[in-house]
């Protein structure tokens, strides 16, 4: 898709290897957002009405999904649950980022997606052990990374942290899993992105406050976010497109 040459039939080969994404993709190119009036029923010109960026939009949400599904019976959140949270930050990275003109937003919509992606390894591989690390966080004691401290000696930004590491993901990717709850800890350099990273996270959980499990709680830091260009006005302003995006994009990507 990077590729200048690569023809829309070229991309369309591969979609149809698989169904369901293929499925996706022609659900999207006959939305009400693309309407042409005409249904589309091949899939290399649904690839030309969408553009390369919307088609990698579908496919990694699509693929995000999977993963998800894939080990439903051993996570200790509600089905789609963690699909959605993750494609709420991307949509808002993306968004937020437009507004105060940061980067490169296909990079925040990549960070947003799989900036969890330490969570859901460590709740496959740990759930036996997720009852305690409940508990210790509804007694007050302490918050859900420092409850998987101090049960499994380490938490999932360290296991997301070492995941992105050893797939050779984009150094910022990392740095923002490591100080994302601790920005101000972070390399001067690194903090523009950061932040776009952190008011995503913020405006991700503010969709749906009652609705957001424990595990993906996060307390946002005001100054930090101002500082940076993302005050109150920015934020609310992209809340309201925030929120239409994902309102109208979730059943295209998850099936809902």
């Amino acid at each position: 898709m990077r590729d200048p040459d690569s023809a829309a039939e070229k991309i369309a080969d591969i979609i149809r290897l698989d169904s369901g994404l293929a499925a996706s993709t022609l659900r999207v190119a006959n939305s009400a957002a693309y309407g042409r009036g005409m249904p589309i029923a091949d899939l290399a010109q649904a690839i030309v009405v969408l553009g390369g960026r919307e088609i990698y939009k579908i496919a990694a949400a699509a693929m995000l999904a999977r993963w998800e599904e894939m080990h439903q019976e051993s996570l200790p959140w509600s089905p789609g649950a963690f699909s959605r949270h993750s494609f709420s930050v991307a949509v808002a990275a993306e968004v937020v980022g437009r507004i105060v003109g940061a980067g490169d937003s296909t990079n925040a919509y990549s960070a947003g997606l799989v900036g969890d992606i330490g969570r859901i390894s460590l709740a496959f591989i740990c759930a036996a052990s997720y009852p305690e690390i409940g508990a210790l966080v509804r007694s007050g004691d302490c918050r859900w990374e420092e409850a998987e401290s101090k049960v499994l000696g380490y938490n999932n930004r360290d296991v997301g942290a070492s995941l992105m590491k050893s797939w050779n993901f984009p150094p910022a990717f990392v740095t923002m899993v490591l100080f994302i709850a601790n920005p101000d800890g972070a390399a001067e350099s690194d903090r523009a992105f950061l932040a776009q990273m952190h008011a995503a996270r913020y405006l991700a959980n503010s969709l749906a406050p009652q609705g957001t499990p424990d595990e993906f709680l996060f307390e946002p830091h005001p100054e930090f976010l101002a500082r940076n260009g993302y005050t109150e006005e920015v934020l609310e302003r992209a809340l309201g497109e925030v929120r239409e995006k994902t309102r109208g994009q979730f059943g295209h990507a998850f099936g809902h």
